[in-house]
């Protein structure tokens, strides 16, 4: 499989680490422009330098698709050809057209919140402040609207009220995240068609 990383936070690594494993081509990765500045470690900007993938800015990714003849750098040569899956892996801006229409089976976002429960940011607080007494996260395909896609999985597990934290929970989460991401790939590599079921209302 060839596919485009993008991606945010330490857990990001751990699923870049598990694709690169499992034999899949990264042609390129996008990770924060200020993420040299961050507090999070491991970053996504080492980690694609250690594995050998490029680092693009999203706006090189759109440049490639637009002429693909004419890449910004050289090492981004060829990138948006024969692109399975675009990935996105706690990715913090919105994926627009022709990104989310250049690969063959899909744009793919891995979201830390249950859908359609809970779309955007800032999940975790409200579960905080609204006692949720469960969460989950979502595998769905990507649109240009905010969370919106057809869903492939939502893994959903109980939570305590009295004793999570925002923090907690954004640790539980990005750890049942990265399980999901396992199976869903997985799924994708055996070439399994996967789940796309329409998005109910939700917040």
């Amino acid at each position: 499989m060839r596919v485009i990383f993008l991606g945010k936070k330490p857990s990001s690594v751990e699923a870049l680490e598990l694709l690169v494993k499992n034999g899949v081509e990264v042609v390129a990765a996008v990770a924060p422009p200020n993420e040299q500045e961050s507090h999070w470690s491991p970053k996504l900007s080492d980690a694609c330098r250690a594995l050998g993938v490029p680092l693009a800015a999203s706006e090189e990714l759109y440049q490639c698709i637009a002429d693909p003849a004419h890449p910004p750098r050289p090492e981004l040569a060829g990138c948006a050809d024969n692109i399975d899956f675009v990935i996105s892996f706690l990715f913090w801006e919105r994926i627009k057209k022709p990104l989310i229409d250049l690969p063959r089976r899909g744009c793919i976002n891995f979201h830390p919140a249950p859908l359609p429960d809970f779309r955007g940011v800032g999940g975790y607080n409200v579960a905080i402040a609204e006692n949720l007494p469960q969460w989950g996260v979502s595998a769905h395909f990507v649109e240009e609207r905010f969370d919106t896609g057809a869903v492939i999985a939502v893994d959903r597990f109980p939570i305590s009220p009295e004793r999570e934290t925002a923090l907690s929970l954004e640790q539980k989460s990005q750890q049942k995240l990265l399980a999901l991401f396992r199976r869903v790939m997985d799924d994708a590599a055996a070439g399994k068609d996967l789940a796309r079921a329409p998005q109910a209302e939700g917040r």
